[in-house]
């Protein structure tokens, strides 16, 4: 069996597992503490919506991050990569929930965590140049075996069921999260506008759609020649010509 690092009581519980991740595992931990104390439905929701493109908050390993206005002024990124990855994960934890026996509408992520798994030292290949390494700064030349690892990751998720024996605290976060998403479902029904993000290239398809259905309009240089010719037909209507004078004149 499986040794997870939840150390909790696991009676009631069901956990998914995958190792060897090609990814950061700081970018794995952030998403996995937005989806942490949730229901498993709404995390898939959420899930979904970062991979769109939603913000998300870090805790920590938020060094030289940007202010995000989605966050109130708070660190964060847009871990698309991860949260295809913890959804991935997540989606095996409730298949292994319905074989045991429990309803996926019963089931919270109680356990979500993402750890460095495995390190493989790497060396850069060979004629990599360098400059300024020497003693006076000024050298050039070859580069020496510097190390470039490759870091792999592993993320769990357990889910709780209603014979799980949780905590004060787990219990009191799941029903914050429950009056959270409530919430948000009453803004959609209300407004769509706060329904999930579109990803990129919905968004490219949507501006196509506006602009065919658009009416066209003359550029500005354009309507400036017409209004001028129109201007020009009434005088040369309103004007005699040199040959209609010149009759007159000897007359």
């Amino acid at each position: 069996m499986q040794n997870y690092s939840y150390n909790g009581n696991k009676k009631g519980m069901t956990f998914a597992l995958m190792e060897s991740i090609d990814a950061s595992y700081k970018d794995l931990g952030a998403v996995c503490d937005t989806i942490r104390y949730r229901k498993a439905q709404s995390a898939l929701a959420l899930l979904e919506s970062i991979a769109g493109g939603r913000a998300v908050y870090y805790r920590t390993h938020n060094t030289g991050f940007g202010a995000r206005h989605e966050l109130g002024g708070r660190k964060g990124r847009y871990p698309m990569k991860a949260a295809k990855i913890v959804r991935r994960v997540l989606i095996n934890a409730i298949a292994n929930a319905k074989n045991s026996g429990y309803m996926p509408e019963e089931l919270a992520v109680v356990h979500a965590s993402a750890n460095k798994k495995q390190i493989l030292q790497r060396g850069p290949a060979k004629g990599v140049l360098y400059m300024g390494s020497g003693i006076t700064g000024h050298t050039y030349g070859f580069a020496p075996a510097r190390r470039s690892n490759l870091e792999y990751a592993k993320v769990e998720i357990g889910l709780a069921s209603e014979e799980s024996e949780l905590g004060e605290n787990a219990k009191r976060f799941i029903k914050i999260h429950e009056k959270e998403d409530s919430k948000l479902a009453a803004k959609v029904q209300q407004n769509p506008k706060h329904a999930k993000p579109k990803e990129k290239g919905q968004k490219k398809e949507a501006k196509a759609e506006e602009k065919k259905q658009a009416p066209k309009e003359q550029p500005k240089e354009q309507s400036k020649a017409i209004a001028g010719n129109d201007v020009k037909a009434k005088d040369n209507k309103v004007q005699p010509s040199n040959q209609e004078k010149a009759p007159d004149q000897a007359k």
